[in-house]
């Protein structure tokens, strides 16, 4: 028979302890990029509407003055100017005091009462979080791709898989064409094939990231199954000496599990981090990681998606340049009945009983106003199977 409610969930009478079957690093890219709630790459913004004042430098060289010669004039540097509208994920999750008297504490035996259900609260409060985070995790993932894709429900904005035939609408990055796919053609020939000369197409590619960016890149990230072939690829290896050892380093990459440590799962490995002898400039982050996002078809169905597939990789500079941040977003909330609002910057969550005290039931809450922004001609995204 089905599990109807929460309280069948917690029937049996001999429980031995608490796990969980599906350990989620969903902090990936914010820990990697400091791009979490408060972290040191985001900055607090009081309005939606923001913008980012372009100032390239063009490159040239002063000119040369024959002695005596008045100074020569040159024109001022055009300035951009890039609009921003920073998105909003904001959710809510009613709890039933019925519901949380009489369910037992989690992980114990039904003699084991939760008292209030404090320990479920906490568990929900933690999955809230959770659910925020993949949203913040989502659209850096979309800076990185340069698009993120919603369908509209009402007035829900419901991220869909990159992948999807269409969208209801779009965020872009606007990533220059010859920055996606083959890079214009720098990747002339699939990165599966063992003699394609996968080094000499980095270098391409970073001399390329200086022209557009004056920035080398020096971080990538793909997945397992890309990286066996990298390793694997003959101009790797007999670049890394006449032992053939294709890397330099190898060392595990960790994500935080913020909101659950505190219930005894530990942190997991969210990937490895490799350096090719052949080419050090680089650092290879290799995740496996993935999410559930709708397919995109209008029927609700959820699908699992990598954050990386087999023919994918990207490429940017070093954290140490400025070419990208974040916003996070005052919001003015109710979070207590009957008392002033209190603004909050990016993420927050918070507990609240209803106006009318004859419902018994609590309300949970998660909010986060957060938008990455990035130097579009900083990130290379590319399917290297041509």
């Amino acid at each position: 028979m089905p599990l109807t409610n929460a309280i069948d969930l917690f029937r049996p009478s001999v429980v031995k302890g608490m796990w969980s079957e599906v350990l989620t690093p969903y902090n990936v890219w914010q820990d990697f990029f400091k791009l979490g709630p408060g972290g040191e790459k985001c900055e607090m913004s009081e309005t939606r509407r923001v913008a980012i004042d372009i100032v390239d430098d063009d490159r040239t060289v002063a000119s040369g003055r024959a002695p005596g010669a008045d100074a020569a004039v040159i024109p001022p540097m055009v300035l951009g100017n890039r609009p921003i509208t920073v998105p909003r994920s904001f959710e809510k999750m009613g709890l039933d005091f019925e519901l949380l008297n009489n369910i037992r504490a989690i992980g114990e035996g039904a003699s084991n009462l939760d008292k209030r259900g404090m320990q479920y609260v906490k568990q929900m409060v933690a999955h809230m979080a959770r659910r925020g985070r993949r949203w913040r995790e989502f659209m850096i993932w979309g800076m990185l791709r340069g698009t993120a894709k919603f369908d509209r429900n009402g007035v829900d904005w419901i991220p869909i898989d990159p992948a999807a035939a269409s969208a209801d609408f779009t965020i872009d990055w606007q990533i220059p064409a010859d920055h996606k796919d083959q890079a214009g053609g720098i990747i002339g020939a699939s990165w599966d094939t063992s003699t394609t000369e996968i080094i000499t197409d980095l270098a391409q590619l970073t001399a390329q990231s200086e022209e557009d960016s004056g920035m080398p890149l020096t971080h990538a990230w793909v997945n397992h199954s890309r990286m066996v072939k990298i390793l694997n690829n003959d101009q790797v290896k007999a670049m890394g000496g006449t032992a053939n050892t294709a890397f330099e380093t190898w060392n595990f990459q960790e994500s935080k599990q913020d909101g659950i440590e505190s219930s005894g799962i530990p942190q997991v490995k969210a990937g490895t981090e490799i350096v090719l002898r052949g080419f050090p400039q680089i650092t290879w982050h290799v995740t496996n990681r993935v999410t559930k996002l709708d397919n995109g078809a209008g029927t609700g169905t959820q699908t699992t998606v990598k954050y990386l597939g087999d023919d994918e990789v990207i490429l940017h500079p070093d954290l140490s340049y400025e070419w990208y941040k974040g916003f996070e977003v005052k919001e003015s909330t109710n979070q207590v009945t009957g008392t002033a609002p209190v603004d909050v910057y990016g993420m927050s969550t918070w507990i609240k009983f209803p106006v009318d005290r004859d419902v018994p039931q609590y309300w949970l809450f998660a909010l986060d106003n957060f938008m990455p922004a990035c130097n579009p001609n900083a990130i290379f995204f590319l399917d290297v199977t041509p």
